[in-house]
């Protein structure tokens, strides 16, 4: 009920802010702020239940634990910030289910990076991802707002629609969003991201100031709302570097579309030719990353240092016409994550996101080669390794969910996994370390499991 999400959040559940990144938390949710997730996540079960892709880093609990921090841990304001993301991708954006997931949900930072550069406007110099290796940030997006011609971005488009360049951002946010909870579940924290904006140049070489184009300043204004709630809690940091006078003046009034958390992330920074403005930047974001334009070391960045001129507009407007702009990944070619699951994660409880449906029996089957399967063990283990567990089996893709690809996004459905590893757990507790490990006792025609419909997890 809603008294019952408007008490005071207990200090206790409070998780510690980051030592770097003084705004938010990068800790693993806690015990208190998962039971909230729990039930914001049950208050909003009916709109979840029409999703075509309730998948984990939609409606798991790190992302509904990401609205929480958002609010402040203001459980009614953290459910009402939640029901309107199910909104958008319901009835505002339904395109983000349609289109946009199935074509990059499961791509490489380098698959997507490739996808988006293909597609964005050569006007608009924006590279989607940078990775990283630090601690609590997996990367960086990087967008040159001072080199944008906001006249040439608007108007020489052919007729592709500026709609397009706006759902290709979301498909951006979509993607980082997956992404960076595949990274948190492996790292066991609350993985975050940078948004870096180099505002050099802004109103030079007669370009005028993009917040004074007013087609440009509308396409701002929505890019902002889109996503700045939907996509709560994404940044640790947003540097802003280079900014003149006319930025600062610029940037004063994009700042009234911004919450007060997500100013409290903005810092705004000198010139990269200040050697202490360099050092602020190098200890957030090493110099071997960064272009040569910002201090760093690499000489260039696809299509942002240097940035494309007008003469590429033409042919960017006959590619964007000849493609499959939202080409549907098939489930067998999707990436794993960089990073396979732990046991660990792989064997988190289901109950938080969905209460486990009973698996039914089918009498008089006999099992499947697939079934069979499951229950193969591999060779004898040596002295120096274990034997390989189920759970690892499917970590190193022995067993392949054709649901998910193994990329842990079919929470709904991995019961049937939990069943397999238990059933292991068990095994391996009756064991000695002196015993060769026996496999769990494969299953009679009366034992059969067979997974729950919807969305249901198999093998291939």
């Amino acid at each position: 009920s809603f008294w019952a999400m408007a008490h005071v959040f207990p200090a206790a559940g409070l998780p510690r802010p980051d030592p770097q990144f003084s705004a938010v938390s990068t800790e693993w949710p806690t015990p208190e702020e998962m039971a909230a997730a729990d039930r914001i996540r049950k208050a909003n079960q009916e709109a979840i239940d029409k999703l075509t892709f309730p998948s984990r880093d939609v409606i798991g609990d790190l992302r509904i634990v990401r609205f929480l921090r958002a609010r402040h841990h203001v459980e009614a304001e953290a459910q009402e910030w939640y029901a309107a993301f199910l909104k958008v991708r319901l009835e505002d954006c339904p395109e983000i289910e349609t289109k946009v997931r199935p074509a990059v949900i499961g791509m490489s930072p380098e698959e997507f990076v490739s996808f988006f550069q293909e597609r964005a406007h050569p006007s608009l110099p924006i590279h989607p991802w940078v990775e990283l290796t630090h601690q609590n940030v997996k990367g960086f997006f990087l967008a040159r707002l001072g080199d944008v011609d906001a006249v040439k971005f608007t108007e020489e488009r052919g007729d592709i629609p500026l709609s397009q360049d706006h759902l290709l951002m979301v498909a951006f946010m979509e993607w980082a969003m997956w992404y960076l909870d595949e990274a948190s579940h492996h790292q066991h924290k609350l993985m975050m991201m940078m948004k870096v904006f180099d505002m050099h140049g802004i109103g030079a070489g007669g370009r005028k100031i993009f917040l004074f184009v007013p087609k440009m300043k509308e396409w701002i204004s929505m890019m902002i709302l889109a996503m700045q709630k939907p996509y709560c809690e994404q940044d640790a940091m947003v540097p802003v570097l280079n900014v003149p006078f006319a930025a600062r003046f610029a940037w004063t009034l994009t700042s009234f579309l911004l919450t007060a958390r997500s100013k409290a992330k903005m810092k705004l920074m000198g010139h990269t030719s200040d050697p202490k403005v360099c050092e602020k930047l190098f200890h957030v974001i090493p110099a071997g990353t960064l272009p040569k334009d910002l201090g760093g070391e690499l000489p260039t960045l696809q299509n942002v240092y240097p940035s494309l001129d007008s003469s590429a507009i033409p042919e960017w407007i006959a590619r964007v016409k000849g493609i499959d702009f939202w080409p549907a990944r098939p489930a067998a070619t999707f990436e794993e994550p960089v990073e396979p699951p732990t046991l660990q994660e792989v064997a988190e409880p289901v109950a938080k996101v969905r209460e486990v449906e009973e698996v039914t029996n089918l009498a008089g089957e006999v099992p499947s080669p697939e079934v069979m399967e499951l229950f193969v063990e591999y060779a004898a283990p040596s002295a120096e390794l274990p034997a390989p567990t189920l759970m690892d089996s499917i970590a190193r893709n022995a067993i392949i969910c054709k649901s998910c690809d193994n990329t842990g996004t079919c929470d709904t459905c991995c019961e049937y996994w939990q069943k397999q590893a238990a059933l292991h757990v068990d095994n391996e507790k009756a064991s000695t370390t002196e015993e060769v490990m026996v496999p769990p006792p494969i299953p009679t025609t009366e034992e059969v499991m067979v997974p729950p419909t919807k969305g249901c997890c198999s093998i291939q």
